[in-house]
């Protein structure tokens, strides 16, 4: 597994627990409300991984918006670090 995905994982799996929704986060996981992400959630979960991963996302977000799953938003993230 690769950082960004680790770091990816770790920070969503912190926000649904935060959410009260007890469950690890994988590339599987939908982006919807049921796990944790919704209008606000998306951008804390952005935020946390600017500041793991020590990057500026601002110019992917609108592709990270349209994202369906977890998997999409490491694919990005992968994309925009390499």
């Amino acid at each position: 597994m690769s950082k960004v995905s680790e770091t990816v994982f770790k920070c969503h799996t912190k926000l649904m627990k935060e959410r009260g929704i007890e469950r690890e986060s994988c590339a599987e996981l939908e982006v919807r409300r049921a796990n944790g992400i919704d209008s606000l959630g998306i951008v804390n979960l952005i935020l946390d991984i600017e500041e793991e991963l020590n990057i500026d996302m601002d110019e992917y977000l609108p592709s990270i918006r349209k994202c369906k799953t977890i998997g999409e938003i490491v694919n990005i993230i992968e994309n925009a670090c390499a």
